[in-house]
């Protein structure tokens, strides 16, 4: 029994490495004359995980744009705490509170008008942000939604739980009377 668990903690975070590994270079070989969801090219594909690679990164560049790439950090650190046998529960709702945080994030930035120039055709900080931005247009929104993104990626992140820092024990600072 104990052989199977071991085992299936090695697959569950092996499975999370090589998705994560699977989704960066999904992201990284991206390139707007492969097929997608909003073109269609006769040319073969460039990406490196081929179609299914090319509209896996269109859907996640288009979306959240240069932001994606924390979706791969997710599912890295999200690999280690499985190997470290550190349970971080509720995988589905953490990855809802990622996607969410990575729309909230770039919105100081869309403020300030910091931008890289990715192509013509695509907003680098993801549409779903841009669009949220023009919603509002409003510079304490801009500041409370990326502080509430920031802090939203970093309590579902947990990596202080995987840095294994020993707890501190106010019982052991006790007080005598001289």
């Amino acid at each position: 029994k104990e052989k199977l668990v071991k085992f299936i903690i090695w697959f569950k975070g092996s499975l999370f490495f090589l998705l994560s590994v699977a989704i960066f270079l999904s992201i990284f070989t991206f390139s707007i004359s492969d097929d997608s969801f909003l073109t269609k090219s006769s040319g073969a594909t460039s990406n490196i995980l081929g179609t299914l690679g090319s509209y896996l990164a269109s859907f996640l560049i288009y979306s959240f744009g240069l932001m994606s790439y924390l979706i791969v950090f997710f599912l890295l650190i999200y690999s280690i705490a499985v190997f470290r046998k550190k349970d971080f529960g509720y995988f589905f709702i953490r990855l809802l509170f990622i996607l969410v945080s990575i729309v909230f994030i770039p919105q100081i930035f869309l403020f300030w008008g910091i931008d890289y120039d990715l192509n013509d055709q695509i907003k680098s900080l993801g549409e779903i942000s841009y669009m949220l931005f023009e919603i509002h247009r409003i510079e304490w929104v801009s500041y409370i939604l990326s502080f509430i993104g920031i802090i939203l990626f970093l309590f579902t992140q947990n990596i202080f739980m995987l840095l294994k820092i020993s707890k501190f024990n106010f019982n052991s600072l006790s007080f005598k009377k001289v």
